[in-house]
């Protein structure tokens, strides 16, 4: 019987050429390599989040700005879903070819220029059809980012911390 260490315990005691790693430099070694990724992921997910979920609250706005009914307004949420799904179902092929950590960079790209169809919309006048662009470019960005976020905080990510990442992520 192999007693498991803990999971829970931060100071983890890794062998490398039978010297044993102290808990200083287990945390520069990862935070050196974690921190970036985790400003890249939780910021993508806030930004997806934030921009996603202020269109609700101001499809009343929308709606008499574009002098629009709510038919036609649902065209801002449909098109980024549907953009949305199908870049995701096409991650396999697109991860394969820039890989997860450009494709998030890719996936924050696309959702700024989403924001700012948004915003130029609102500008131009009463033409709808640059917010539907926006919402479709969004719709892009977030699915190339709810794929993203996973895999590389999964690269990155020690095993000890991989739980308490994620559930951050995702609560």
């Amino acid at each position: 019987n192999k007693q498991r260490p803990q999971l829970g315990a931060f100071v983890i005691r890794l062998k490398r050429n039978d010297n044993v790693m102290n808990e200083e430099k287990y945390k520069e070694k990862y935070t050196e390599k974690i921190l970036p990724v985790l400003v890249v992921t939780y910021g993508g997910l806030f930004t997806l989040g934030l921009i996603d979920n202020l269109r609700g609250p101001l499809f009343p706005s929308i709606l008499s700005h574009f002098n629009i009914n709510s038919q036609t307004g649902s065209l801002l949420f449909a098109p980024s879903s549907l953009a949305a799904l199908l870049t995701s179902i096409l991650s396999p092929w697109w991860l394969n070819i820039i890989g997860a950590r450009k494709s998030m960079y890719l996936s924050l790209g696309f959702m700024a220029m989403g924001a700012l169809f948004f915003g130029l919309a609102s500008l131009v006048g009463t033409l709808f059809w640059p917010m539907v662009v926006g919402a479709v470019t969004f719709g892009i960005g977030n699915g190339f980012c709810s794929i993203c976020i996973n895999i590389l905080l999964a690269e990155v990510a020690p095993a000890i911390h991989r739980r308490q990442l994620f559930s951050g992520m995702h609560a």
